[in-house]
């Protein structure tokens, strides 16, 4: 598969699968003990054997490989979340590799991790995970001022349009005009990636939206 970041294909999987499930494999026991000091000893890279994978397997027809690599990862980031710990900020600037996304980096990093896992469901046909994914996403928009964040508000926009798409009720069109009402207030964080997912949500907005209410 092409894709934004490149070609995302059988090497990809071959290369980091196996220490992938290894290292999932370790987390699930570092969730379970609420104490990650093993897993940010090993030796991985989240975007390579986490984000990258998970599309990749997504992309290539295999979602049910993509929702067992990424579900330990989103349980993870929900417990910090949940706790709203402060204290594990250095554990999730290890997963994340950044410290360039401001108090909470773990915002952004969930949304990212949502939309794949939630694709994946949406490929094995679990249309209510699908959806109870989504609906976490759009209630990260409350957690402090994240909402307003660039590029987290277009992938708030992209769920809530995909929940109307499959419940379509006034309350879920109301959350999609709230939602694109900040989104057109807000200049872009850079004009490659996050203006062109931009662009494509926008597009969704006025197709899907719009047109089907003409």
């Amino acid at each position: 598969m092409y894709c934004r970041h490149g070609i995302k294909g059988i090497s990809l999987i071959m290369n980091n699968i196996d220490y992938a499930f290894y290292m999932i494999k370790k987390l699930d026991e570092c969730n379970k003990n609420k104490n990650w000091d093993e897993i940010i000893k090993l030796d991985w890279n989240f975007h390579k054997h986490v984000i990258s994978l998970g599309w990749a397997l997504y992309e290539n027809g295999l979602g049910e490989y993509t929702i067992k690599l990424l579900e330990p990862f989103y349980e993870t980031i929900k417990i910090f979340i949940e706790n709203k710990n402060l204290d594990e900020i250095n554990i999730l600037n290890k997963f994340f590799e950044y410290e360039i996304f401001g108090q909470r980096p773990y915002h952004r990093m969930i949304t990212t991790i949502s939309f794949a896992l939630g694709m994946s469901y949406l490929q094995v046909g679990n249309i209510k995970k699908y959806l109870d994914v989504l609906k976490l996403i759009i209630n990260y928009e409350k957690i402090g001022n994240n909402g307003l964040y660039y590029r987290l508000n277009t992938r708030h926009l992209e769920a809530a349009i995909r929940i109307y798409e499959k419940e379509k009720n006034e309350e879920n069109l109301e959350k999609i005009y709230i939602i694109f009402n900040n989104a057109i207030n807000i200049k872009p964080s850079e004009n490659s990636e996050s203006l062109m997912e931009r662009c494509i949500v926008m597009y969704d907005f006025l197709y899907k939206i719009i047109d089907m209410r003409v």
